[in-house]
């Protein structure tokens, strides 16, 4: 059965009034001209901007918009009037209805689309129709075809996307994210900042505001407004990344476990880590052991102790004396470089008929700074062995042979005889 997911109509998301050929520019893009659109849920946006689709759900920070790729978040305080009526996406569906879908239905909705300007939404329909009949009349036109006698002769391209809809799409991108980081922005300079505070009710309720903007795009301005503030507002961010899935999330939890100043700061990072259960994050964690300055190895050994995952156990025990891996030690801007390259899946943005992709990014405050002073100011360890090390081995066993590496390897030894199948 065909399944279609939502998306959203997006015109211009400007905050400032664009002048006339961008505007017409991104109408072209983002939308249709109201003789060939459905009317929909609307909401005007500051500026001038419009957003079309369902509206799903409302509270203080968001309104949610259903279409025809997926729901996406839109800052409240951008959004100065609802209109409401029937979505296009509430039509589709009615024609589509719930049964199971066969070619000709589908190639029906296929012409529908394109009447509706729905180009990509109308190539997965043909492309449906065609695979469950390849000779599908209606089908075969709309893709292009024209027929002479018995065979099917291509006279034009089949639907694809408008032009130039990536340039629009990261456009559109950079007005939710600035949107977003407008209202970060405000909770912590009336909420979360030391100084302004009046009061723990104060920063419980910045919390909760916090806690509730569940859109993805919002991740680098909570990171860039945030990530300078204090212990007890950093500790929230923390919390606030965990709720993603996206590897922007596990991009910046990274980096905080590492390139943090607090220690409370980084365990809070690295407990976020470790319920994502993602095999990447071991990976890399054990790759920062290898790190040239002996701080960041320590750091890295107390995030895979809050991980605890057996899989570190044989670079924690040869990470235990400070002189380990003397041949494969590695900068540490060249590992920030790898956690981009590793988290790098974009964030999806539903926009009309199609998913655009805004790209993961590396959003602590001056990160590149950071490394550089993290490098700059390390010093030779003065210890032979590193106890934050042992700690994460007796976290990852419940076992304690102190800097014993020959210990330890023996009685991973031992758990490996009496586990095996007899």
């Amino acid at each position: 059965m065909f399944s279609c997911g939502v998306g959203v109509t997006l015109m211009f998301l400007g905050i400032a009034q664009p002048s006339r050929p961008l505007a017409a520019a991104c109408i072209a893009l983002f939308c249709v001209g109201v003789q060939a659109r459905a009317p929909a849920d609307r909401l005007l946006l500051g500026g001038g901007g419009v957003i079309e689709g369902r509206l799903v759900s409302e509270d203080r920070n968001t309104l949610r918009i259903a279409g025809f790729m997926g729901e996406l978040d839109v800052p409240a305080l951008i959004v100065v009037r609802h209109i409401a009526a029937t979505s296009l996406l509430e039509q589709y569906e009615s024609l589509a209805g719930t049964a199971p879908l066969d070619a000709g239905r589908h190639a029906a909705l296929a012409a529908w689309c394109l009447e509706q300007k729905l180009p990509s939404l109308a190539r997965q329909h043909l492309d449906e129709a065609l695979r469950m009949d390849p000779s599908h009349p209606q089908a075969r036109r709309l893709f292009g075809y024209v027929r002479i006698g018995d065979a099917w002769l291509k006279t034009a391209d089949p639907p694809s996307a408008p032009p130039k809809s990536a340039e629009g799409d990261a456009r559109v991108i950079e007005q939710l994210r600035a949107a977003w980081r407008r209202r970060i922005h405000g909770l912590r300079d009336v909420f979360l900042r030391e100084g302004a505070e009046r009061g723990v009710r104060t920063f419980d309720e910045g919390r909760e505001q916090l806690l509730a903007i569940r859109a993805p795009l919002a991740m680098e301005g909570v990171c860039a407004l945030l990530g300078d503030e204090g212990e007890r507002t950093r500790v929230l961010l923390m919390e606030h990344l965990a709720t993603f899935k996206e590897d922007e999330a596990l991009l910046n939890l990274l980096a905080f476990s590492l390139l943090d100043g607090d220690l409370d700061v980084r365990v809070a990072a690295a407990d976020a880590l470790a319920a994502r259960n993602d095999p990447r994050v071991g990976e890399f964690l054990r790759q920062a052991l290898r790190a040239r300055v002996d701080e960041i190895v320590r750091r890295a050994a107390v995030a895979l102790g809050r991980l605890k995952s057996l899989d570190a156990f044989d670079d924690l025990v040869r990470a235990l004396p400070t002189d380990a891996f003397a041949t494969e030690r590695r900068s540490l801007g060249d590992l920030m470089r790898e956690a981009e390259r590793t988290f790098s899946a974009p964030i999806e943005v539903p926009i009309d008929d199609r998913v655009a992709r805004a790209p993961a990014r590396m959003a602590l405050p001056d990160w590149v700074r950071r490394v550089e002073q993290i490098e700059a100011s390390a010093s030779p360890p003065t210890a032979r062995n590193r106890s934050e090390v042992q700690e994460a081995l007796i976290a990852l066993t419940g076992q304690n042979y102190g800097f014993d590496a020959d210990a330890w390897r023996d009685w991973m030894r031992q758990q490996s005889v009496q586990n095996s199948p007899p």
